[in-house]
């Protein structure tokens, strides 16, 4: 049994309070529960990996991926990144609006197809030495080759 904190009453909750047991002929089954569902929406809106919400409520994917919870697991995951992912835009956006540089840049990148503009352009001197060590080096290797001392 794991402690997950408080709920609004100041009652402590804990894993096994995520869960209904269903009975079956061998061990109980572990059902998701209106608790656990908030719950996992919860830690899916942090971006969890699979392994890590079950890591929290202290049970196997398996478990949670289970016949009884697949579907349940699967829209309440799906539904939390979401929410999170759109939280995380909104917080960003608010950022940009009180004036962060850096965040407005980033936000122009991503949905404005802004991006850094790279001068690379080369004088004509330049150019010219670039070809002439290339040219050098061109031959250095040529003549290597004729002595037989090639990479094998």
């Amino acid at each position: 049994m794991r402690y997950l904190g408080k709920d609004e009453n100041g009652k402590k909750i804990t894993t096994e309070m995520c869960f209904d047991k269903v009975q079956t002929r061998g061990r109980p089954k572990l059902v998701l529960n209106k608790l656990g569902v908030e719950i996992l929406e919860s830690l899916a809106q942090c971006q969890l990996t699979e392994e890590e919400i079950a890591a929290v409520f202290g049970v196997s994917i398996e478990t949670l991926k289970s016949k009884n919870n697949i579907k349940t697991f699967s829209e309440c995951k799906i539904k939390g990144e979401a929410y999170g992912k759109a939280s995380l835009k909104r917080w960003q956006f608010e950022r940009a609006k009180k004036g962060s540089d850096k965040m407005l840049i980033w936000l122009g990148k991503q949905y404005l197809g802004q991006k850094d503009k790279l001068d690379v352009a080369a004088d004509a001197e330049q150019l010219d030495k670039l070809d002439e060590i290339l040219s050098g080096m061109t031959a250095l290797a040529e003549k290597d080759e004729d002595k037989g001392g090639g990479v094998q």
